[in-house]
């Protein structure tokens, strides 16, 4: 035989022998088991979370002191001040920057954040345990005198 004769012969043996044995492992289950072997059915879609509204009592009372909304600044760093109840932990975030800090005792905290010329939205938030508070303003930068 030939090459080419003896490559054809071994891919079609091998072919059903493939095939025969995957009858026979389809088989054995249904002797064995006395019953045929179902796919597991598709797992359905989870349902969504649900949030539930936060208490008056459960609210970190987050305040943003300083600056207020909307405020036109010549300065490209500014510090953004406010309140929360206790050490929160306070996430401050712009499209650019990023800045963790705690909340001293009495809740006040500071955090430096760097803006870019025009509207800057300032997002904060305050973390405990179980809830996630935020607030967000808007800061515009501008380098030229008005």
């Amino acid at each position: 035989m030939s090459l080419k004769k003896e490559m054809v012969s071994a891919i079609i043996l091998g072919l059903l022998l493939g095939v025969a044995t995957a009858l026979i492992a389809a088989k054995i289950p249904q002797k064995i088991l006395g019953q045929k072997m179902e796919a597991n059915p598709m797992p359905t879609a989870e349902a969504e979370p649900t949030i539930n509204p936060v208490s008056e009592n459960d609210k970190i009372g987050l305040e943003i002191l300083l600056p207020q909304d909307q405020e036109l600044v010549m300065n490209p760093e500014i510090n953004i001040s406010g309140r929360a109840k206790g050490k929160q932990t306070i996430l401050v975030i712009t499209s650019s920057f990023e800045d963790v800090v705690v909340a001293s005792d009495d809740g006040t905290f500071t955090s430096k954040v760097k803006l870019e010329e025009g509207a800057n939205e300032i997002k904060v938030f305050a973390l405990s345990d179980d809830v996630v508070e935020e607030k967000s303003i808007i800061v515009n930068y501008s380098k030229e005198e008005i």
